[in-house]
């Protein structure tokens, strides 16, 4: 008669056998799925996918298993997001003296702040509205290296004090294994610029003396010149001066979301939207002008999406985080006190 270690033996190795028999017939319906779309003639199916995958640090491999290094530039190309010229112009906002509802003069923490549920047929999100601006700022960490570590969004919001909080700008991050030590492109505090890490990404985005954002294609210097105090880089631009900025339905792709706007009576939009889930594929650049217009946006920028996108309000994270790795830490925030 078999031993017990020799029926365990057995039943581990059936075990491992069922598990190595459902792997493999996972990895041959996923190869099957992506050559349907990537080859398959639907050419809006593969240009979306081209278009999503491509967005992200660590799945960007994907449509490389199909495609060539050719048609997927070919099909970038066709899809590409043209930075918008404009800048915003700051005296269309205008925000009255008397719309503040500071926490200084005892109102609660959450006065003048409301949480909306958005949707539309592949993402659905959280639009959080904040009616006096000066209660929005931009944090960053003290120190930028790229083989440091950021702080996680909720550490940020409770050292602060704040009650709400969502990611900035973009970081460091090769191959999705960045730790959020060093922030992408030009970072302004207090009216100077503090890094300026070597970017792709060009659009400035911030807040002046007077809390009014400003959005925009432009150097560090022009934007300090322009009286911004405190800033971050990525993009796109959404909204300038009132009008979208134009994209095709297929820009950016289906993918987690994070952007800022502001209403010309001076009104914080804080959008995020939930991507790579059952429930919510995600959204485009398009969509993002669609929600910011729709919600009155004069100005309004796309932040860092993907796994960074998060957003908090009173302690409770409201949206769900695209991360399998678990919530990244970050080197810049949108906090709300």
């Amino acid at each position: 008669m078999p031993s017990t270690e020799y029926r365990k033996l057995r039943v581990l190795g059936h075990i491992l056998s069922a598990l190595g028999a459902v792997f493999l017939l996972f990895c041959i319906t996923f190869y099957d799925a992506g050559a349907i779309i990537c080859l398959g003639p639907s050419a809006a199916a593969r240009d979306l996918f081209v278009n999503t995958v491509t967005q992200t640090s660590a799945a960007g491999f994907l449509a490389r298993i199909w495609l060539s290094e050719d048609q997927i530039n070919e099909i970038l190309s066709r899809n590409e997001t043209v930075p918008s010229s404009g800048v915003t112009d700051t005296s269309a906002v205008r925000i009255a003296a008397d719309s503040a509802s500071s926490t200084d003069s005892g109102a609660s923490a959450s006065s003048g702040i409301s949480v909306e549920d958005i949707s539309g047929s592949t993402y659905c999100g959280k639009m959080m509205l904040i009616s006096d601006p000066s209660r929005v700022s931009i944090y960053t960490i003290d120190t930028f290296d790229t083989g440091g570590s950021g702080k996680q969004l909720l550490d940020m919001i409770q050292e602060t004090g704040s009650v709400a909080g969502m990611n900035a700008g973009g970081f460091y991050d090769p191959d999705g294994k960045g730790h959020g030590g060093m922030p992408l492109g030009a970072v302004i505090r207090n009216g100077a610029l503090v890094s300026d890490y070597a970017s792709d990404y060009k659009t400035i985005i911030g807040f002046d003396q007077k809390h009014r954002l400003i959005v925009g294609n432009m150097s560090a210097s022009d934007a300090i010149s322009m009286g911004m105090q405190d800033g971050i880089t990525f993009g796109p631009a959404l909204v300038i001066n009132g009008h979208r900025v134009p994209y095709n339905d297929n820009a950016g792709g289906l993918n987690p979301r994070s952007a800022i706007g502001q209403r010309s009576d001076g009104t914080i939009l804080l959008l995020v939207i939930d991507g790579r889930q059952p429930h919510s594929l995600g959204a485009s650049f398009k969509d993002l002008c669609d929600v910011m217009l729709d919600y009155g946006a004069v100005n309004a920028g796309n932040l860092d999406g993907g796994s960074s996108s998060l957003l908090y309000y009173q302690g409770q994270q409201l949206n769900t985080s695209a991360s399998i790795i678990g919530l990244r830490p970050l080197p810049t925030a949108i906090l709300v006190r």
